[in-house]
């Protein structure tokens, strides 16, 4: 424990200082002599409420939780000896934990030990602390309180969409849905076994056509084979200017971030490699595929924060495809706005889809799709609402620009990105398109 503060009194020494002025009109001497003895048992029964001497702390905070929900701390309070040891307890948060039940300071009585337990919930997302508690302990008079601050550095990492990948982990290693995704491609030193044909659909790798087949048939088919080896999955994150856009008192990148945990827990679940790619107006993070744990992906995934800048899709997805060796499925989460604006996004995807299987994931703004329901109440509204549906059409064409390409897009609100990109993702793996 810190070193001894003074002791504050208790409403019962203030009581029992009203005696005081009562005997001072007996004799000045006398109200003296009281408050003196009063001033001297109160500091004595601060010093023996000392919890240095009293009270040992001990505190268990859950390592990791989801932004959003709640993380655990226990906080467990043993008496030193026999004696029993009434108080009350309180923690010393970082700025973005607060106590969501309310619950700030909490009393307890250790005989010999007792546990608190607070709910805490986080404000944004990455690792966040519990600097101290603090104790206030009871005198066994109850004159005065003793006080003290135990340092206890404990850290719980806050990600966003982690309670959903769980969930979805935990379901598919279950063996639900396990069978789904199991043919896989044969490529250039892949061992496997011919399991049966099927016709050529666009996204396909050209190299699993059969052309034998094909020409008996008149049409383009390809093999799919029964060997099972791991694929790669890239996750490409867009940390620029429109991912800052606020909702539901969260970030428009909280949802990006939620979809792309969920989309590797998948993966993860299947065995495939996973990796990851950040950037805005440069790459900020880059992780290549590889087998990873859910523990991971959540842990990189939690300090990625967005920018002001504008993306460099172009030199991103450049970037990506000069560090991928083998084909990919790799899912860019962000969004389109017109052809003009979105000509390096396309480009890029465009680009990168010549080798690897390309994924955009457009995640539609909540602002502009709140501000379509709303009713149009004066001339204002009905410019507003003319200007997002120009917004959406020119975004919707840009999109059409990608799909043209032989891109796979999908196009969901921010809020159901997470079981929409987990779908794709199975429906490629269960196509064997990878």
């Amino acid at each position: 424990m810190a070193r001894f503060q003074p002791p504050l009194f208790t409403r019962n020494w203030f009581l029992l200082a009203l005696l005081a002025p009562a005997g001072a009109f007996v004799s000045p001497w006398l109200g003296l002599g009281i408050l003196t003895a009063l001033v001297i048992a109160g500091l004595c029964d601060g010093r023996r409420a000392a919890t240095t001497d009293r009270l040992d702390v001990a505190l268990a905070l859950e390592p990791r939780g989801s932004l959003g929900g709640t993380v655990e701390a226990r906080l467990h309070l043993r008496a030193r000896g026999d004696t029993t040891v009434e108080g009350s307890a309180a923690l010393e948060l970082d700025g973005a934990l607060v106590s969501v039940d309310g619950v700030r300071i909490a009393p307890f009585v250790a005989d010999p030990t007792c546990e608190l337990t607070f709910e805490l919930g986080a404000l944004r997302r990455g690792h966040h602390s519990v600097h101290a508690v603090h104790v206030v302990v009871r005198g066994p008079l109850g004159l005065a309180v003793g006080r003290a601050r135990r340092p206890l550095e404990a850290e719980t990492l806050i990600a966003a969409g982690l309670a959903a990948a769980l969930k979805l982990e935990l379901r598919h290693r279950l063996g639900q849905r396990m069978e789904v995704g199991r043919h896989t491609t044969r490529q250039r030193g892949d061992a496997g076994t011919f399991d049966s044909l099927r016709e050529y659909q666009r996204g396909d790798d050209p190299r699993r056509i059969d052309w034998k087949a094909s020409g008996r048939r008149g049409h383009p088919v390809v093999r799919l084979m029964t060997a099972e080896r791991r694929q790669d999955i890239v996750l490409v994150l867009d940390l620029g200017r429109s991912q800052r856009e606020f909702h539901s008192g969260k970030e428009r990148l909280d949802d990006s971030l939620e979809a792309a945990l969920c989309l590797g827990a998948a993966a993860a679940a299947y065995g495939d490699r996973v990796g990851l790619l950040a950037f805005s107006g440069t790459v900020v993070r880059w992780l290549p595929p590889a087998v990873r744990s859910l523990g991971s992906l959540a842990r990189e995934m939690a300090v990625l924060n967005s920018t002001p800048e504008e993306p460099d899709y172009k030199g991103a997805l450049l970037e990506l495809a000069q560090r991928l060796p083998r084909r990919a499925l790799v899912v860019l989460f962000s969004d389109a706005v017109d052809e003009e604006v979105s000509e390096p996004l396309i480009a890029g995807l465009s680009m990168l889809s010549r080798r690897h299987l390309a994924l955009f994931a457009a995640l539609q703004s909540p602002a502009l799709l709140d501000a379509t329901e709303r009713p149009i109440a004066t001339h204002r509204d009905t410019y507003l609402l003319a200007a997002i549906l120009e917004l959406n059409r020119a975004r919707a064409a840009a999109l059409e620009g990608l799909r043209r390409r032989g891109i796979q897009v999908l196009d969901v609100p921010s809020a159901r990105a997470a079981p929409a990109a987990v779908a794709a993702y199975l429906d490629i793996k269960g196509r064997g398109r990878l």
